[in-house]
């Protein structure tokens, strides 16, 4: 199910009113196995220590519908991880769907370009005094784009880093996690979580590192809406095709 639309642009999160939680997924890679399956999971709450291990995709998203209220969860790379919440929900009855008129109970919408690029996954899953309640996947990479765990903790000058464990071992799912294991995953998420809770205190709250840099330009650029005034919708629309194939990187000389 690829949706080739278009993100609004300035399209935010909007941290300071969602409960906003940081994933991981660690996944089998052994040796002879016909299929692959989610062995752990953790979720911590940005701004929390508490980080939550489950030994199941399924452990771990029913503990997040079962918190009744709407939350945000960033996994750092949704391609990869998204993929498995995508099967999980097929596979429980979930129905995809491309239009807001279309969402009931048990419905999700997805923001996944034509060329695979993952930005949203939207889970609407119990309708309360008209509102459904929701649980929205969003993708860390977008914000710290070719940044990998490992570099965002040394980035930020975190106190902890990324740590190391054997792939290949033979694990499956509800594996009884040892200290090690725990201490792995604990460390992704608590790093990501510090990470994020950084740029939120700057304000920098859009889902996109580009949409936050737009942002920051408009906000300081005085009198931008006079000298750019918003555009008629079928302008907008027009001009906003030209953002396919766009390409911006920094030159190792001035980066920094």
């Amino acid at each position: 199910h690829i949706q080739n639309g278009q993100m609004k642009r300035g399209k935010t999160m909007k941290a300071a009113e969602k409960t906003i939680f940081v994933g991981d997924f660690e996944t089998t890679v052994y040796e002879g196995q016909s299929y692959t399956e989610v062995w752990a999971s953790a979720l911590v709450e940005i701004g929390s220590e508490n980080v939550i291990i489950h030994s199941s995709i399924e452990e771990a998203y029913n503990y997040l519908t079962g918190l009744k209220k709407d939350v945000v969860v960033y996994y750092h790379n949704l391609k990869f991880d998204g993929v498995f919440i995508l099967n999980y929900l097929f596979m429980n009855g979930y129905e995809w769907v491309g239009n807001k008129e279309d969402i009931k109970d048990n419905t999700f919408t997805t923001l996944i370009t034509d060329m695979g690029q993952f930005y949203s996954i939207t889970v609407y899953f119990k309708k309360y005094n008209r509102k459904y309640r929701k649980v929205e996947f969003f993708d860390s990479l977008k914000i710290f784009p070719n940044f990998s765990v490992e570099r965002v903790a040394e980035g930020f000058n975190l106190p902890i880093r990324k740590l190391k464990i054997d792939y290949n071992e033979h694990r499956s799912i509800n594996h009884e996690l040892t200290e090690e294991e725990i201490a792995y995953i604990r460390n992704d998420v608590e790093i990501m979580a510090r990470a994020l809770s950084i740029m939120f205190d700057q304000g920098l709250d859009k889902i996109t590192i580009a949409s936050d840099a737009m942002s920051y330009f408009k906000n300081s650029f005085v009198g931008f809406r006079k000298k750019f005034p918003k555009l008629p919708d079928d302008v907008d629309s027009a001009i906003r095709k030209s953002y396919r194939g766009g390409f911006t990187y920094v030159n190792e000389v001035w980066k920094e």
